[in-house]
């Protein structure tokens, strides 16, 4: 399921509501493996709100990474908040379809930084290699679904039941 980058500077804009503090290249990568982990930890309840709050808890994310998160993902139609006073965030995308890249795009951290100095031999075959690693890497986390991801999950393993709204309790849309 290809989804378009809500991110296109790399740097923080996420849009509205979003702050636009700048965000560190490393920081971005660690936001999408993160924000996969949001996606995972909704796809494990599906159709429940879940509270934000307790995802970043087991994942040790701060309120601010947890709303950048959220901000994006409720941009690309991945999830959505569900108001009230036992509300949380349901997910709203497809785990069948939605696979770890399709989150992971939506945090780019920007080109790699090119070697100082002229081009040499060394330094071409250097970035042949890591541009092939990339492709590699990008092409396994395309192949891997939300709902891939989570089937790997033992029952002992997983966390408990949100305590938020329950699915019948959910508009249709």
């Amino acid at each position: 399921m290809p989804v378009e980058p809500v991110v296109a500077d790399g740097r923080g804009s996420a849009g509205a509501g979003a702050d636009t503090d700048t965000w560190p290249r490393a920081d971005m990568r660690v936001l999408a493996q993160a924000a996969v982990c949001v996606v995972a930890e909704l796809a494990l309840h599906p159709g429940a709100a879940v509270p934000m709050a307790q995802v970043g808890e087991r994942h040790g994310l701060s309120r601010r990474e947890l709303a950048r998160i959220a901000a994006v993902l409720e941009q690309a139609a991945i999830l959505r908040p569900v108001r009230g006073a036992s509300g949380g965030w349901t997910l709203c995308a497809n785990p069948r379809r939605l696979s770890l890249q399709d989150v992971m795009r939506l945090f780019p951290s920007g080109p790699e930084a090119e070697p100082a100095g002229p081009p040499s031999a060394v330094g071409r075959e250097v970035k042949t290699r890591m541009a092939q690693a990339r492709r590699l890497a990008e092409a396994a986390l395309e192949s891997v679904t939300i709902e891939a991801l989570v089937a790997r999950i033992g029952p002992e393993d997983r966390p408990a039941p949100a305590a938020g709204i329950a699915a019948a309790d959910l508009p249709r849309s």
